[in-house]
């Protein structure tokens, strides 16, 4: 998922507090961007059968509906405390609903905490979908919200979409100009 604000600017230039609370009070609809990417069309003849290009046309197909599932989704929480022990609980960064179900989407400005940005996404997606049993994993989706600069943060992404069966979303860093 590419938000506009997460390619124009520099995410590190405002603290982790202020973007959060900006997303939390405008919502996603006005900051995310129509994924013209995903509209690509699937090039070259029909009686040339290629395997991957089958596969690339499901998964854009599967990750516009995400995306535009998520983009119009709504908040309904933020900094929402998920009490684990007798130890201080996790906080889960804002928590929403959308048409097939729940997302988590978990917030990242710093480089140095965004190498733990999966271990914590996937902790607050386990702890959900404890709660909910009937419909747990498969009805959550994770959102990362981070600039990617940090190379472990990227091969995590990356390891993590090749063995998902469902798409994940992340916004991925500006490119540098």
């Amino acid at each position: 998922m590419i938000a506009q604000w997460v390619q124009e600017s520099n995410l590190a230039q405002f603290s982790e507090e202020a973007v959060h609370d900006y997303l939390f009070k405008t919502g996603l609809t006005d900051l995310v961007d129509e994924a013209a990417a995903l509209d690509e069309k699937p090039v070259g003849n029909e009686d040339d059968f290629q395997l991957w290009r089958i596969i690339k046309a499901r998964t854009l197909t599967k990750l516009k509906r995400l995306h535009n599932s998520v983009r119009f989704g709504e908040f309904l929480g933020s900094k929402i405390k998920l009490p684990t022990d007798h130890t201080r609980p996790m906080e889960l960064d804002l928590l929403g609903h959308h048409e097939d179900g729940l997302f988590i989407l978990e917030l990242k400005v710093d480089r140095a905490a965004e190498r733990n940005a999966f271990s914590e996404l996937f902790a607050y997606s386990n702890y959900v979908a404890g709660m909910f049993a009937l419909s747990g994993h498969k009805d959550i989706t994770n959102v990362l919200v981070s600039t990617m600069d940090v190379k472990i943060t990227r091969q995590a992404y990356l390891y993590d979409r090749r063995r998902a069966r469902k798409p994940e979303a992340a916004a991925p860093r500006a490119e540098r100009r």
